[in-house]
C-alpha cells in the first residue's frame, strides 16, 4: 500500500536503524487554477497514489530547507518563495502493526508532516511519463486533484489537505493515533466536538439578536414616550 513517504533510515555502528520520530514536509504548488501532484508506486505497492510532492527532512535540515530540496528531486520546480504553513499532521504509531513496505511511522513511532503553500516557483516538472522508480509528475485540474487525493489510501495525507482545498474551516493541527485495528484514528480535530461548538455559536447567536431586539424596544418607548411629552403643551 502506497502511505507518503518512506520511511528515514540511520546507520549507526553498523547496524541499521529505522528513526521512530520523522519530520515529513510537503508542497502544494498551483499553476492557474490548477495542482502539482506525484504519483508513486513502491516495489511493494499494490497501487500507486497522487500524493503532494514532498519528501523526509534529514537531521542537519530546516523545513524550509527540506522542503526545496525534497520538492526539487521529486519534480525538477524550484522553489523560490514559501507561502503560509497550510497545516500541520502528526502520526503515532504505538503499536506493532507496520504496513510491509515500511512507511511512516514505524512501530513505537511518530511522523509529522508540514504541508506549505508555494508562493513563487520557476521551472517545469519532470516528464509525465513514468522514470525508473515508478514516479508521474502532473499539474490537475482542481477539482480533479481533489478527486485523486480522495481516492489515496492514507486518511492522514488526503483528510487534512482535502479540507483545506474544499474550503472547510477546521483546525490546522491534525493528530492521528494507529489503533489496535490497525486503523489510524483521528484524535484532534474532534469530530464529537464539533457539534457542541456550534450549539454554543446558537445560543450566542440568540442572545445577540434578542439584546438587539430589547435595545430596540426600548428605544421605541423612549421615543414615544418623548413625542407625548412634546405633545402635551398643544393639548
Amino acid at each position: 500500500m502506497c502511505l507518503f513517504f518512506k520511511s528515514r533510515v540511520l546507520v549507526k555502528g553498523g547496524v541499521l536503524l529505522v528513526a521512530d520520530d520523522s519530520l515529513i514536509v510537503a508542497a502544494l504548488l498551483r499553476r492557474e487554477g490548477e495542482l502539482l501532484l506525484v504519483r508513486q508506486q513502491g516495489p511493494g505497492d499494490l497501487r500507486a497514489a497522487w500524493t503532494l510532492p514532498g519528501g523526509v527532512a534529514e537531521p542537519h535540515e530546516l523545513l524550509i530547507e527540506s522542503l526545496v530540496r525534497t520538492v526539487r528531486e521529486a519534480t525538477g520546480i524550484e522553489i523560490v518563495r514559501v507561502g503560509d504553513l497550510i497545516h500541520v499532521a502528526q502520526m503515532h504509531n504505538p503499536t506493532e502493526h507496520v504496513w510491509p513496505t515500511g512507511e511512516l511511522p514505524p512501530a513505537g513511532g511518530r511522523a509529522t508532516t508540514f504541508v506549505f503553500e508555494v508562493a513563487e516557483w520557476k521551472g517545469e516538472p519532470h516528464s509525465t511519463d513514468r522514470d525508473e522508480s515508478g514516479r508521474e509528475v502532473r499539474f490537475w485540474p482542481r477539482s480533479e486533484s481533489i478527486r485523486l487525493l480522495e481516492d489515496h489510501p492514507s486518511r492522514v495525507v488526503s483528510e487534512p489537505i482535502l479540507t483545506y482545498l474544499r474550503g472547510e474551516e477546521r483546525d490546522r493541527v491534525w493528530l492521528y493515533r494507529r489503533g489496535d485495528d490497525a486503523q489510524d484514528h483521528l484524535e484532534w480535530p474532534s469530530r464529537e466536538a464539533t457539534p457542541e461548538i456550534s450549539e454554543q455559536m446558537k445560543r450566542a447567536r440568540a442572545l445577540l439578536v434578542l439584546g438587539c431586539l430589547v435595545i430596540l424596544a426600548v428605544l421605541i418607548i423612549i421615543v414615544i414616550i418623548g413625542l407625548i411629552t412634546l405633545a402635551r403643551p398643544f393639548m
